[in-house]
C-alpha cells in the first residue's frame, strides 16, 4: 500500500520531487547543507544583474540548484517542496513548469533592466550592489508558484492569503533596501521574492481567462476506486 502511494505521488509531482532531488544533491556535494557555499562557486554559478547584458543567459540556469548554504539550505529545501508541489499536486506539471522557469526567467529581465541598472545610473549605490550582486537558488520560481497556487485556490480565502504574502514582502524588501547594506544579495533576493509572486498571481489570472482547467486531473484509477467504494456500500446497506 505505501509502495502505491508513493507511485501515485511520483505520478502527480515529478517535476517537484526531482528538483527537489537536484537541490538536495548539490547541497550534499558541495557540503552546503552543512555550512556557507564555497564562494567560488557562487561566483562561478550565480547569477548578477551585469551578466545578462553580457550574454551569459548560461546563468539562468546554472543558479537555480545552489543556495546560500546552511540554514537557507533547509528552507530553500522546505520552501520548494510546499509551494512547488502544491502547485503541481493541483494542476499539474504542464501548468507549473511553466510558471516557475517563466516566473524565473520574467524576474531576472525585470530586477536587472528595470531596477538594477537604472538605480545604478542614477547613481544609487543600492544599485550598484544590485548590478554587482550574485544570487543563486530557486527562491523566484517556487514563489510564482505560491502566487498561481493562492490566486487558483478558494476565492474566499485568496484575497486575504495574497494580500498577507504581498505585505510581508514588501515589507523585507524595504527593510533590507534600506536597512542592511550588505553585499547586495540580500536585496536582489528579497526584490525577486517581492517581483516573482505576483507574476504568479499574474499567471494564474492569465492562464483563468484563457480558459486553463483549475482543477487537476484525478490520480488513474480514481473513478474505477470511487465505483468500487460506492458498490460495496450499497451492498452493505442491502444486507442490512
Amino acid at each position: 500500500m505505501a509502495g502505491t502511494d508513493l507511485r501515485v505521488g511520483w505520478r502527480r509531482v515529478p517535476f517537484t520531487v526531482s528538483a527537489w532531488l537536484v537541490l538536495v544533491g548539490v547541497a550534499v556535494a558541495t557540503s552546503s547543507h552543512a555550512g556557507p557555499l564555497d564562494p567560488s562557486l557562487r561566483h562561478a554559478f550565480g547569477l548578477a544583474a551585469s551578466h545578462l547584458p553580457r550574454g551569459d543567459w548560461t546563468r539562468l540556469v546554472t543558479s537555480l540548484p545552489f543556495t546560500d548554504g546552511g540554514l537557507t539550505f533547509y528552507q530553500t529545501a522546505v520552501m520548494l517542496a510546499l509551494c512547488v508541489g502544491i502547485c503541481e499536486w493541483r494542476y499539474g506539471p504542464r501548468k507549473t513548469m511553466p510558471v516557475f522557469f517563466g516566473v524565473h526567467l520574467v524576474v531576472a529581465a525585470v530586477t536587472t533592466f528595470l531596477l538594477a541598472y537604472p538605480l545604478a545610473h542614477f547613481g544609487s549605490e543600492r544599485g550598484a550592489l544590485l548590478v554587482r550582486a550574485t544570487d543563486v537558488g530557486p527562491s523566484a520560481g517556487y514563489y510564482g508558484c505560491l502566487g498561481f497556487a493562492l490566486f487558483a485556490g478558494r476565492p474566499t480565502i485568496r484575497p486575504r492569503a495574497i494580500t498577507v504574502v504581498l505585505l510581508l514582502l514588501a515589507l523585507r524588501f524595504l527593510w533590507t533596501f534600506t536597512r542592511v547594506p550588505d553585499h547586495g544579495a540580500g536585496i536582489a533576493a528579497d526584490a525577486a521574492h517581492l517581483c516573482a509572486f505576483p507574476l504568479g498571481v499574474l499567471a494564474a489570472h492569465r492562464w483563468g481567462r484563457l480558459g486553463g482547467s483549475r482543477d487537476r486531473p484525478s490520480p488513474p484509477g480514481w473513478r474505477q476506486r470511487r465505483r468500487s467504494s460506492e458498490q460495496e456500500k450499497g451492498d452493505e446497506e442491502r444486507n442490512e
